[in-house]
C-alpha cells in the first residue's frame, strides 16, 4: 500500500548509536514497514526478529477494512520464521525483535501489544525488543513488558 502521500520517516538520530547488527535490524523493521496493507488507520508497523543463529524474519501488520481480524507485524514475523524453520525442522529462538512505526510519515513509539507480547515469551522470555521512543531508541526484554507470561504447564 502506498505510505499515504508520505515519505517513509528514516531512522531516529538515537539510531546511530546502536550495535551494527541491532541497526540493521530496526532498518530491515523500517523496509517491512513500507509495505504495511492499512486501509483504515493509516499505521503503518514493520518488525524484524533475529533468531539466536543470527537469522532475520520480518513482518507488517496488515488490516481488514473491519479492523476485526488484523495481523500485527510481530505476528507477521513470527510466524514467518515459524513457517521457515519449521520446513528446516529447526525450532525458533528469538535473540531480538525491532519494532518500527509510522503514521502519515511521522514516527511514532510503538511497542508489541499484550498479545504479541505473549507470543513472543513463547519463542524467546528474553529477547530483547527495540522501538522507537521520540528520537531516541529503547531497549527492554519481552520479559521487562510482560513479567507475568501464561504458561500451560503452571495452569
Amino acid at each position: 500500500m502506498a505510505l499515504h502521500g508520505a515519505e517513509l520517516p528514516g531512522l531516529p538520530s538515537g539510531a546511530s548509536r546502536l550495535r551494527n547488527q541491532d541497526r540493521e535490524l530496526l532498518e530491515r523493521a523500517r523496509a517491512a514497514s513500507a509495505k504495511a496493507l492499512t486501509p483504515v488507520s493509516e499505521f503503518m508497523v514493520g518488525a524484524a526478529l533475529r533468531t539466536v543463529d543470527d537469522r532475520i524474519y520480518a513482518g507488517c501488520n496488515v488490516e481488514d477494512e473491519s479492523q476485526a481480524s488484523t495481523t500485527h507485524a510481530e505476528q507477521a514475523a513470527l510466524v514467518a520464521a515459524v513457517f521457515a524453520r519449521d520446513l528446516a525442522g529447526d525450532p525458533v529462538q528469538v535473540e531480538a525483535l525491532a519494532v518500527f512505526a509510522h503514521h502519515r510519515g511521522a514516527l511514532v513509539t510503538c511497542t508489541p501489544c499484550g498479545a504479541c507480547r505473549q507470543l513472543m515469551s513463547q519463542f524467546g522470555p528474553q529477547a530483547r525488543v527495540l522501538f522507537i521512543d521520540g528520537d531516541d531508541i529503547r531497549e527492554v526484554t519481552i520479559a521487562d513488558l510482560l513479567p507475568f507470561t501464561f504458561r500451560l504447564d503452571s495452569a
